[in-house]
C-alpha cells in the first residue's frame, strides 16, 4: 500500500434465522422483494398500475376482460422478474456498517445501546464475527478525512424505522423518503451511502452487494483475525 494510503471497511451483516434476530430476518427478506422496485423501477410499476387502472375502468365502462387480464398477467410477471432480479444478484444482507482503521465503526443502529447513527469500536461490533462479510478499499488520504468527516456530521440522528419498510413499498416510497429528510432520520445502509457519496438515497442493506460489485473493494477472508487486529489498537476519534 503507498505510503499516505488508508483503508475503510464495509462491514456486511448477513441475516441468520439461527441467530434470533428476527428484525434481521424481516428486513432482509423485505429488502429482497421491493429492494429493485423502492429504487430505479418505482415510476416503471406506478406507471404500469396507471395504465392497468385505465384499461380496467375502460373495460367496466365498455368492453371485454381480455386487455385488463393480459395487462394484470404483465403487471405480475414484471414484479416477479424484479424480486427475481435481486434474489439472485444480491446477498441478504439486514444491517451494514462502513469502518475506519482507527478502529471505529459508523452507523444507524437499530439496538444495541445508542438507537440512530453512532460511532462503534470493530473489536465490540464483531462480537459474532462469522456472522459479517468484511470488504476492504484503498483510499487517500484526504478520500479517508472526508468519509470520516461525514460520518461525525451525521452522527446523532435517530434511527428510520419506518423507512427501512416504507421507502420500498408502494405508493408510499416517495413519501416515506420525503419525511426522512424532514425528521433527519436514517438507517443503515443510507447513511453509509451517505457518507460515501454525500447524496441522500433510499438504499438496502442488500443493495451493497451491487456497490461491492461495482467498486475495487477486496474481500477480508479471515474476520477472527480482523477483529483481533483492533482489540489491541488504541482508539483515535479523530482522522
Amino acid at each position: 500500500m503507498p505510503k499516505g494510503d488508508r483503508q475503510i471497511y464495509l462491514l456486511c451483516y448477513r441475516a441468520d434465522r439461527a441467530d434470533g434476530h428476527v428484525l434481521d430476518d424481516i428486513i432482509a427478506a423485505w429488502t429482497s422483494l421491493l429492494e429493485r422496485i423502492g429504487q430505479q423501477k418505482t415510476y416503471a410499476i406506478m406507471t404500469l398500475f396507471t395504465l392497468t387502472g385505465s384499461i380496467v375502468l375502460k373495460s367496466l365502462l365498455g368492453g371485454g376482460l381480455l386487455f385488463p387480464v393480459i395487462s394484470l398477467i404483465a403487471l405480475i410477471a414484471f414484479v416477479f422478474l424484479l424480486i427475481l432480479d435481486t434474489t439472485v444478484t444480491t446477498e441478504p444482507y439486514s444491517h451494514i456498517e462502513i469502518a475506519f482503521d482507527n478502529g471505529l465503526s459508523f452507523s444507524s443502529a437499530s439496538r444495541g445501546g445508542f438507537v440512530g447513527t453512532r460511532f462503534k469500536p470493530i473489536a465490540e461490533l464483531l462480537r459474532h464475527p462469522w456472522r459479517w462479510e468484511i470488504f476492504s478499499l484503498t483510499v487517500t488520504q484526504d478520500q479517508y478525512d472526508l468519509f470520516f468527516t461525514r460520518a461525525v456530521a451525521y452522527e446523532g440522528r435517530p434511527y428510520y424505522f419506518p423507512g427501512l419498510f416504507l421507502d420500498f413499498c408502494l405508493p408510499f416510497g416517495w413519501l416515506s423518503w420525503l419525511l426522512g429528510g424532514l425528521l433527519d432520520m436514517m438507517y443503515c445502509s443510507q447513511v453509509v451511502y451517505r457518507v460515501l457519496t454525500a447524496r441522500r438515497r433510499r438504499r438496502s442493506p442488500r443493495d451493497f452487494s451491487r456497490l461491492i460489485k461495482n467498486k475495487p473493494f477486496r474481500r477480508i477472508s479471515d474476520n477472527i483475525y480482523f477483529k483481533e487486529r483492533f482489540q489491541c489498537k488504541t482508539l483515535r476519534f479523530n482522522v
